[in-house]
């Protein structure tokens, strides 16, 4: 099995719905972290609610079969919401998280 296991992978966000303040929400989803899309298992949530990011931060770590994975934001914002727990099996497009 190949693959790039220890390169961080980044989450692409789409947009959500409105916030009351107008702003867009952004959910975070699981991407695919390797050729064949499989789950992964969360390992450690790297933020939490009311916390900023900016680009690039890593927001959590995936459990794959070979490595954990640091899933980083595509997106400026605040934790709006976490949608999983530690030990929750995610699949590819599964919302982990939402920023405003």
């Amino acid at each position: 099995v190949g693959g790039n296991w220890g390169l961080k992978k980044r989450l692409a966000g789409r947009p959500g719905g409105q916030s009351d303040e107008g702003q867009v929400d952004m959910d975070i989803v699981m991407p695919q972290l390797n050729d064949a899309g499989d789950p992964g298992e969360v390992n450690d949530i790297l933020v939490e609610v009311g916390d900023a990011v900016a680009k690039g931060d890593a927001v959590m770590a995936i459990e794959m079969e070979k490595a954990i994975v640091e899933v980083e934001s595509e997106h400026d914002g605040t934790v709006k919401s976490i949608a999983v727990a530690v030990g929750d099996e995610v699949v590819v497009g599964q919302k982990l998280l939402e920023l405003e």
